[in-house]
């Protein structure tokens, strides 16, 4: 996928079907923008915006995807071509009807939104103010909210359920499994020495946070998946850190992957993080969520 940071005067657009949003997650109300990019008669892309400009700001918004997860699921979805727009203070207080005169100097072939977009400053332009152009033989799509269990699928309710570790609903409003992804970071040796060896990932302090505590998991290895147990905690018990770290024990798996990146899907929460009063009472409670976690679906 190209990337491409483009100005107010730039005017090259002219083959491009557009959905238009900041697309943090990529949950299925983006992707049923994507699903209406892809019946259009131009190349599949986004307009968005520089997330830098908003993590300037004191209360800048913790995200669900790192830049890299988030363009990875991008490519997944087929969308070819990202424009980005600065997020400035120019940007900011641009009115809607200017906005709408940008767009139309872009001369894209599609524009998708969703029914609830708004746009330009203090957010006053609506998505069917969107309609003029099409009298410039600009095709607009206005996509219907997705909902899931009877409320709008939404970015920031999706944030919660990851602070709560709701993660099976989060699958579910995402339209995939959440997942971390890193480099394997050396550990303190803590679960080898408890016979549980974990392959250790740093977290990234711009995602939001997902709940301390024990998930069933599934580990991707150099294109391999295996099942797999996954603590996020500063593990109380032993040797308690000042931050949180994401500590994978791969099950059936014992080999050599220092310095390789691997990727974590959750699938279920399992537990709260607890601080037993020794280390053999550890040890059973983990030995009851490795079982936990063997555990399927259906049984």
């Amino acid at each position: 996928m190209k990337s491409n940071i483009i100005h107010l005067d730039q005017e090259n657009l002219s083959y491009y079907s557009i959905a238009i949003g900041f697309f943090d997650g990529l949950h299925l109300g983006h992707q049923a923008l994507f699903k209406e990019v892809l019946k259009g008669t131009g190349i599949p892309s986004i307009l968005t915006f520089t997330r830098n400009e908003k993590e300037r700001t004191k209360n800048s918004p913790l995200l669900i995807l790192g830049e890299k997860e988030r363009n990875q699921l991008l490519q997944l979805f087929q969308i070819e071509q990202e424009f980005i727009l600065p997020f400035t203070e120019e940007l900011m207080h641009l009115s809607y009807q200017d906005f709408i005169s940008f767009l139309k100097r872009l001369h894209p072939k599609d524009i998708v939104v969703g029914d609830d977009f708004c746009f330009g400053y203090q957010a006053k332009g609506r998505a069917t103010d969107l309609l003029v152009l099409e009298q410039e033989g600009i095709h607009i799509h206005i996509v219907n909210i997705i909902e899931s269990l009877g409320k709008k699928i939404s970015t920031s309710q999706i944030k919660e359920e990851i602070q709560n570790g709701n993660i099976k609903l989060v699958n579910q409003e995402l339209g995939y499994p959440y997942f971390l992804q890193g480099e394997v970071i050396h550990g303190l040796q803590n679960g080898k020495k408890l016979g549980f060896p974990t392959a250790n990932i740093q977290l990234d302090p711009k995602r939001v946070k997902l709940k301390d505590g024990v998930y069933k998991t599934r580990t991707i290895i150099e294109g391999k998946e295996y099942p797999s147990m996954s603590n996020i905690g500063n593990h109380p018990t032993i040797s308690e850190l000042d931050e949180s770290i994401l500590e994978t024990h791969i099950i059936g798996f014992d080999q050599d992957i220092y310095g390789k990146e691997i990727q974590v899907y959750f699938d279920d929460f399992i537990r709260e993080q607890t601080k037993f009063s020794t280390k053999e009472a550890l040890i059973e409670q983990l030995n009851q969520d490795l079982l936990k976690c063997n555990k399927k679906e259906a049984d």
